[in-house]
């Protein structure tokens, strides 16, 4: 076989790899030609529960945008979904009933140890048919409030006039 010349792909030249001259195209034909259809069954399965999840996921966020109203809402819990990622969880309460929704991402530092952050405030959009679905506003975070248990929000007089103005 012998050692690799500094023209082979993958090989080291100079401490960067020579990406440009890998055959991709013989990558590929490689890993396509070596699936059993059983894998391609599953990848196709695979590919149409993404496409389904990505679309409802729109779906949801178009209906929040178009029938948006806005509530504070606090964060009751932060922590470790999966390998590194986080969770917070956030309440908030609409015509006197509590909903949740969920949020990821690495906001709070070390708040999964010192659990600092429980009890902050921001914005809740949600939507106004449908207030199980609702999404947090990281850019609109609420001074903190006693109680978030009280039908009259700051926010419920925009609500009812936007309602208005819809003719619902």
């Amino acid at each position: 076989m012998g050692e690799p010349k500094p023209g082979d792909a993958g090989v080291q030249n100079g401490g960067v790899a020579d990406v440009a001259r890998m055959d991709w195209r013989a990558i590929g034909r490689r890993v396509i030609n070596c699936m059993t259809p059983f894998q391609w069954v599953l990848f196709g399965v695979l590919m149409i529960f993404c496409t389904y999840k990505i679309r409802e996921s729109w779906q949801i966020d178009d209906e929040i945008e178009k029938y948006a109203a806005e509530t504070p809402g606090i964060l009751v819990d932060y922590h470790r979904s999966g390998g590194s990622d986080r969770t917070s969880v956030f309440e908030y309460w609409v015509d006197g009933r509590k909903y949740t929704t969920y949020a990821g991402g690495h906001r709070f530092g070390e708040c999964v140890r010192t659990r600092h952050c429980i009890g902050v405030h921001y914005v809740i959009r949600y939507s106004s048919i449908h207030p199980e679905k609702g999404k947090v506003l990281w850019e609109k975070p609420v001074p903190r409030l006693d109680s978030l248990q009280h039908q009259r929000s700051p926010w419920a007089s925009r609500r009812r006039r936007n309602l208005r103005r819809r003719g619902c």
